[in-house]
């Protein structure tokens, strides 16, 4: 009986590709810093800084018959809605329209400076170049936030987040996926239920976590007396680059702990180390409750020996 009901599904599919999909291009003229709200069922977003004192809006529909398409201006705000007129329907053949290349697609062109909030229930989310208040929300998808300014909360019940050289504040939460930053600047929440976290080469502060994972750090802590990095499962690696002035309080309930070079206000144990850098004007707290966790200060650390420790930082026999 599935097997029958897949069948139809899967042909249902293959006919609906056959017939060519329907571009739709709507316009909006705003003022500045405009707000942008898209709602959209299952599909691809991408957005883009375009030509200030106007919206555009191009969507391309698979079947335009399957899909409700509505849009509303209210002063400096633009609301966008595509919807599936049967929403079941959609979830079930949008892993077949990905596929076939016959997804939902939203391109958007914004002014630079333009607050967003965009929401899919399927399907990946792309933003670059925009300066202003971002909310990215999709319930299965990935996010991309490339080259923003300003706040942004990325949230993904599952999918990666991944953001690029952000100058601003981040909150990114993902209940199955991972949490990539790169090059950034500013506040950073992260948060995964099921993922690992990676921080490359970014300053500020950061309060980061997961559940089961995980995470690697490689920047400058700048401000705050509050970071951590904290991991109920998985390893912690930190290279902390032109760090001159933290405390560094690590433990794990299962695992070593290590730091190299070892600075001089050192205290260590078999499962925690608490170290001073400076005048230890900024504070960052790891744990892990099973996992080992391995500190390192600046490109130039150094091997140092340490009997209690093996290569992976774990207590030797």
């Amino acid at each position: 009986m599935k097997s029958k009901f897949l069948f139809f599904i899967i042909l249902f599919a293959s006919i609906s590709t056959i017939q060519a999909s329907e571009r739709v291009k709507k316009e909006f003229a705003v003022g500045e810093n405009p707000k942008l709200i898209l709602d959209v069922d299952a599909g691809n977003v991408e957005v883009r800084p375009g030509t200030s004192g106007q919206i555009v809006v191009y969507v391309e529909l698979p079947k335009r018959e399957r899909y409700t398409l509505s849009s509303a201006q209210n002063a400096n705000e633009v609301r966008i809605r595509v919807k599936h007129k049967d929403e079941v329907l959609s979830w079930l053949l949008y892993p077949i329209d990905v596929v076939a290349d016959k997804e939902v697609k939203v391109r958007i062109e914004v002014p630079s400076a333009s607050n967003l909030d965009i929401k899919a229930s399927a399907g990946g989310i792309d933003v670059k170049g925009i300066e202003g208040n971002i909310a990215l929300a999709t319930s299965a998808g990935s996010i991309i936030a490339d080259s923003l300014k300003g706040d942004v909360r990325a949230t993904a019940s599952s999918g990666a987040v991944q953001v690029f050289n952000l100058d601003g504040a981040l909150d990114a939460q993902t209940s199955a996926g991972s949490v990539r930053i790169y090059d950034s600047r500013g506040s950073f929440h992260a948060e995964t239920d099921a993922g690992s976290i990676k921080i490359v080469d970014s300053k500020g502060s950061f309060k980061v976590q997961s559940e089961v994972g995980s995470i690697d750090f490689s920047g400058t802590i700048t401000e705050g007396k509050d970071n951590y990095l904290t991991t109920s499962v998985g390893q912690i690696n930190v290279t902390l680059d032109e760090q001159k002035d933290i405390e560094i309080d690590a433990e794990t309930s299962l695992g070593g702990v290590s730091i190299r070079p070892e600075p001089g206000n050192l205290r260590k144990g078999e499962h925690y180390l608490i170290a001073g850098i400076g005048e230890k004007n900024t504070v960052l707290r790891l744990r892990s409750r099973t996992g080992s966790i391995k500190i390192e200060k600046g490109l130039d650390a150094i091997e140092t020996e340490d009997s209690d420790l093996n290569d992976e930082g774990i207590p030797q026999e």
